[in-house]
């Protein structure tokens, strides 16, 4: 659990040690450290995604590239050591955001009269899908960056907490 502390008071009151207040400010400066490089990396996945949809311009070679960046992303997450986690993530991401991109861009300009039911459909199967995944604990880490060290990363298998830790 994340939570906003006043450390000054909290060592005046004798409630923790200076070196307790040090730890926790370290912490919470690693944290929006990680924050800020996950909001920089996800618009930066974003603009990379439209850019491959609109340079490419073609469904077919939009849904390969996907396919093949998703696959490396998924080996690279899956093989790689946990510095490369963060390339993993992102190529996963583009490689799953350009064929639902794709396919968006070719329904709203193809067939306009079925665009909008269709990508309702299949954005609530999406969601239905991901809200499970997440639910039972699926994904190791919902951010771009990866596991965050302050979350026990390296202590268990990419990047969860050990069972004793979560709160």
């Amino acid at each position: 659990m994340h939570a906003i502390a006043d450390t000054e008071t909290l060592v005046m009151d004798g409630v923790i040690t200076l070196d307790q207040a040090g730890e926790i400010e370290a912490r919470a400066r690693q944290t929006m450290v990680a924050l800020a490089i996950n909001a920089v990396l996800t618009a930066g996945i974003i603009a990379a995604t439209f850019g491959l949809i609109f340079w490419l311009a073609d469904p077919i070679s939009v849904a390969i590239l996907g396919v093949l960046m998703l696959i490396a992303g998924v080996t690279v997450l899956v093989a790689g050591a946990t510095t490369f986690h963060m390339f993993g993530n992102a190529a996963a991401l583009i490689g799953a955001g350009l064929p639902i991109g794709g396919a968006s861009a070719e329904l709203l300009e193809n067939h306009v009269e079925i665009a909008s039911l269709v990508m309702l459909i299949t954005g609530l199967a999406v969601t239905l899908v991901l809200a499970v995944a997440f639910r039972r604990e699926l994904f190791a880490n919902p951010l771009v960056l990866g596991p965050h060290p302050a979350d026990g990363a390296g202590d268990a298998p990419h990047g969860r907490r050990p069972a004793a830790r979560r709160a």
